[in-house]
């Protein structure tokens, strides 16, 4: 974990690189990173540059990254970047900020999945303000007062299929066995075949006799049809059994 100075900002970042900005500001780094012709053309160095812009964000940028994730740009705001490009972009973006802080990124985005998010934020005050503890305390730049819009929008948006199927895939990469806790009810509903796949594919990165139950029964409850899920999910039983 990176070392805080008393202001609240990350150690070694430029508070004015990515702190405070906009959607627009967010996207268009985005799409520096998806363009095959943007700005840095070798791998290495887009690699590189999107560490370094990980490793910088702070809580506002999160929720501006969800926000393009949940409610993605319009075909005319990609500039000529296909939208899978865009999502699998910020996807990477999430995963690379999870290294950094993984249980707080997790229960940032894990609140995203659950049906009942919006009511519960807005049921009462003490509800409230229990939830936005458990979602805005991202690297110690957690926002002081109420929820603002931005954030509300995010949550009410969880049962867009892409945005899910990102989300789910994210928890996965992180690794984590506290993340089957947000995971565990999507076994149980009427899934995208897009969120099957991903669901599989995180009980597999995560591993473990927990994740390899939930995975049995995923493939109980999926549908002999979709020959895809079936074999995400044996792919998933092997690299589950892993050595972790």
């Amino acid at each position: 974990m990176r070392i805080r100075p008393p202001d609240g900002t990350v150690a070694g970042a430029n508070p004015a690189y990515n702190r405070g900005v906009s959607r627009q500001e967010v996207l268009r780094r985005v799409l520096e990173f998806a363009s095959p012709h943007g700005a840095f053309v070798k791998l290495e160095d887009r690699e590189r540059r999107e560490l370094a812009w990980a490793n910088a964000v702070d809580a506002e940028t999160i929720d501006e990254v969800l926000g393009l994730l949940i409610r993605p740009p319009s075909r005319s705001e990609l500039e000529g970047v296909e939208a899978i490009d865009v999502r699998y972009e910020l996807s990477h973006l999430l995963e690379l900020v999870g290294r950094r802080e993984p249980r707080t990124l997790l229960n940032r985005i894990g609140p995203l999945l659950q049906r009942n998010s919006v009511a519960l934020i807005e049921s009462s005050n003490g509800v409230r303000d229990r939830i936005v503890q458990r979602t805005d305390d991202f690297g110690g730049l957690a926002r002081r007062g109420p929820r603002n819009s931005r954030s509300v929008q995010a949550v009410a948006a969880v049962n867009e299929p892409n945005a899910q199927a990102t989300l789910v895939e994210v928890i996965g990469a992180l690794g984590l066995n506290e993340g089957l806790v947000w995971l565990e009810p999507l076994v149980d509903r009427s899934l995208d075949e897009d969120v099957a796949l991903s669901l599989a594919g995180a009980f597999g990165e995560i591993g473990g006799p927990d994740a390899m139950t939930l995975l049995a029964r995923l493939e109980a409850a999926t549908p002999p049809s979709l020959d895809a899920v079936h074999e995400e999910i044996a792919i998933a039983k092997e690299v589950g059994k892993r050595d972790r």
